[in-house]
Protein backbone atom coordinates (compact mmCIF):
# COMPACT_ATOMS: atom_id res chain seq x y z
CA UNK A 1 0.00 0.00 0.00
CA UNK A 2 1.57 3.47 -0.84
CA UNK A 3 0.45 6.78 0.57
CA UNK A 4 -1.74 7.48 -2.95
CA UNK A 5 -4.20 4.54 -2.15
CA UNK A 6 -4.59 6.17 1.65
CA UNK A 7 -7.86 7.96 2.30
CA UNK A 8 -8.42 9.94 5.61
CA UNK A 9 -11.60 10.43 6.09
CA UNK A 10 -13.00 13.13 9.12
CA UNK A 11 -16.47 12.01 10.50
CA UNK A 12 -16.59 13.90 14.01
CA UNK A 13 -16.94 17.40 13.99
CA UNK A 14 -17.67 20.12 16.54
CA UNK A 15 -18.84 23.32 15.68
CA UNK A 16 -18.18 26.25 18.06
CA UNK A 17 -21.17 27.13 19.62
CA UNK A 18 -20.26 30.20 22.10
CA UNK A 19 -17.53 32.88 23.06
CA UNK A 20 -17.86 34.96 26.24
CA UNK A 21 -15.40 37.05 27.75
CA UNK A 22 -13.70 35.89 30.82
CA UNK A 23 -13.69 37.05 34.23
CA UNK A 24 -11.38 40.21 34.91
CA UNK A 25 -12.59 42.04 31.94
CA UNK A 26 -12.45 45.93 33.15
CA UNK A 27 -16.01 47.51 32.42
CA UNK A 28 -13.85 50.78 33.07
CA UNK A 29 -10.01 51.78 32.82
CA UNK A 30 -7.90 54.92 33.24
CA UNK A 31 -5.80 56.88 30.43
CA UNK A 32 -2.10 54.42 30.47
CA UNK A 33 -3.33 51.43 32.17
CA UNK A 34 -2.51 47.89 30.66
CA UNK A 35 -4.48 44.53 31.67
CA UNK A 36 -4.90 41.63 30.32
CA UNK A 37 -7.85 39.97 28.70
CA UNK A 38 -9.01 36.47 27.09
CA UNK A 39 -11.82 34.70 25.87
CA UNK A 40 -13.12 31.68 26.09
CA UNK A 41 -14.54 29.19 23.54
CA UNK A 42 -17.02 26.48 23.80
CA UNK A 43 -17.42 23.78 23.58
CA UNK A 44 -13.53 22.57 25.24
CA UNK A 45 -13.70 19.63 22.79
CA UNK A 46 -13.63 21.94 19.84
CA UNK A 47 -10.61 21.44 17.73
CA UNK A 48 -9.75 25.10 17.20
CA UNK A 49 -10.16 27.20 19.87
CA UNK A 50 -8.71 29.98 18.91
CA UNK A 51 -10.12 33.78 18.35
CA UNK A 52 -8.86 36.98 18.33
CA UNK A 53 -9.87 40.31 19.63
CA UNK A 54 -10.76 43.97 18.51
CA UNK A 55 -11.46 47.56 19.85
CA UNK A 56 -13.58 49.52 17.74
CA UNK A 57 -11.53 52.81 18.29
CA UNK A 58 -7.28 51.79 18.87
CA UNK A 59 -7.28 55.66 19.73
CA UNK A 60 -8.76 54.71 22.65
CA UNK A 61 -7.65 51.28 23.80
CA UNK A 62 -5.53 49.92 21.19
CA UNK A 63 -5.33 45.15 21.62
CA UNK A 64 -1.85 44.32 22.04
CA UNK A 65 -1.17 40.74 20.76
CA UNK A 66 1.95 39.01 21.86
CA UNK A 67 2.57 35.57 21.26
CA UNK A 68 2.57 32.70 23.96
CA UNK A 69 3.89 29.11 22.56
CA UNK A 70 1.02 28.20 19.97
CA UNK A 71 -1.35 30.99 21.93
CA UNK A 72 -1.48 34.53 21.65
CA UNK A 73 -1.78 36.46 25.13
CA UNK A 74 -3.91 39.89 24.70
CA UNK A 75 -3.43 43.01 26.88
CA UNK A 76 -5.44 46.17 26.26
CA UNK A 77 -3.73 49.53 26.70
CA UNK A 78 -6.00 52.80 27.11
CA UNK A 79 -5.09 55.78 25.22
CA UNK A 80 -7.41 58.29 25.57
CA UNK A 81 -10.60 59.13 27.24
CA UNK A 82 -13.91 57.93 25.43
CA UNK A 83 -16.13 54.37 25.15
CA UNK A 84 -14.93 51.75 23.18
CA UNK A 85 -16.75 48.39 22.14
CA UNK A 86 -14.59 45.13 22.63
CA UNK A 87 -15.14 42.28 20.41
CA UNK A 88 -13.82 38.83 20.53
CA UNK A 89 -14.46 36.80 17.29
CA UNK A 90 -14.03 32.52 17.09
CA UNK A 91 -11.24 32.38 14.25
CA UNK A 92 -12.93 28.83 13.43
CA UNK A 93 -16.59 30.89 12.87
CA UNK A 94 -16.79 34.06 12.78
CA UNK A 95 -20.04 34.50 13.00
CA UNK A 96 -19.95 33.67 16.66
CA UNK A 97 -18.99 36.77 18.69
CA UNK A 98 -19.07 38.65 22.34
CA UNK A 99 -18.81 42.02 22.76
CA UNK A 100 -18.20 43.92 26.27
CA UNK A 101 -18.49 47.84 26.48
CA UNK A 102 -15.02 49.56 28.55
CA UNK A 103 -14.89 53.54 29.47
CA UNK A 104 -11.84 55.09 29.47
CA UNK A 105 -11.59 57.45 31.96
CA UNK A 106 -8.96 60.68 32.61
CA UNK A 107 -6.61 60.92 35.47
CA UNK A 108 -4.93 57.72 37.18
CA UNK A 109 -6.08 54.39 38.82
CA UNK A 110 -5.87 54.64 41.83
CA UNK A 111 -7.84 51.14 42.76
CA UNK A 112 -5.05 49.84 44.18
CA UNK A 113 -3.64 52.73 46.30
CA UNK A 114 -7.22 52.48 47.94
CA UNK A 115 -7.02 48.88 48.46
CA UNK A 116 -3.69 49.46 50.29
CA UNK A 117 -4.80 52.67 52.46
CA UNK A 118 -7.98 50.01 53.20
CA UNK A 119 -6.21 47.47 55.06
Amino acid sequence: MTIIETEFLFTDTVEIESITFDDGTPAEMYIGDIVPVSATVLPENAPYRYYDITSSDVGVVEVIRVADGDDFSFYLKAKDAGDITLTAKSLADERVTAETQISVKEGVNKTELQELVER
